[in-house]
């Protein structure tokens, strides 16, 4: 274990994924000082990442010791933890959905004044989920998804051609929202989001 800096904090967040992240960024630009905390170490780099072994739930940073139950309309499953600096964001696949309303609903399994359910609606999340689109430069067409929530804003990027193109040879009904930053060649749609239309190309192709 890495010793913790001495001093005060303003803030301290457990987890650097997503949410940790997502916390401390606002707090950094306001001027706080925030020690973040992580159980995982780095992430190696290299090709062995997309190999057929690089799904986080193989890899080492995968854990089960402080697992939990997850119960959907599959049944029940234990879910584990992904441990590493950056957490599941290290292996984040690029598409990037909102909520729907209706899942902010209270579900039938959840009785009388439980805690579980959700203490806020689509509506009190929904200008955070467009502050997160542009921080994350997400791609997408508004409309296309019959199915999209109502939106304040737009999408911070155009939809990639290839997302296009793949969505004409696999029939989908319309795109998905991908993350794409552009790399150093002025080149809008970087690799990640490349072979994340290229991946789900291959394994439809499968079946």
């Amino acid at each position: 274990m890495t010793a913790v800096p001495g001093g005060s904090y303003d803030a301290i967040i457990i987890g650097s994924g997503f949410g940790g992240c997502f916390t401390a960024l606002p707090l950094v630009e306001a001027g706080m000082k925030v020690l973040m905390l992580e159980r995982g170490d780095w992430v190696e780099r290299g090709p062995h990442n997309w190999g057929d072994e690089g799904a986080f739930v193989l890899t080492s940073h995968y854990t089960t010791e402080s697992s939990f139950t997850l119960a959907s309309g599959l049944g029940k499953r234990p879910q584990g933890l992904c441990t590493c600096v950056g957490g599941p964001s290290i292996f984040y696949g690029g598409a990037s959905f909102r909520f729907r309303e209706a899942d902010f609903d209270p579900a039938p399994e959840i009785v009388a004044r439980s805690a579980a359910r959700w203490p806020v609606h689509y509506e009190d999340l929904e200008p955070h989920y467009g502050t997160v689109e542009h921080l994350l430069a997400i791609a997408g067409r508004a409309g296309d998804d019959p199915t999209e929530p109502p939106r304040s804003s737009a999408y911070p990027q155009l939809v990639s051609p290839l997302a296009d193109a793949s969505k004409e040879n696999l029939g989908c009904s319309h795109d998905s929202r991908a993350a794409s930053v552009p790399d150093s060649n002025g080149d809008r749609w970087r690799q990640m989001h490349l072979m994340y239309d290229v991946r789900c190309f291959r394994l439809r192709s499968r079946r």
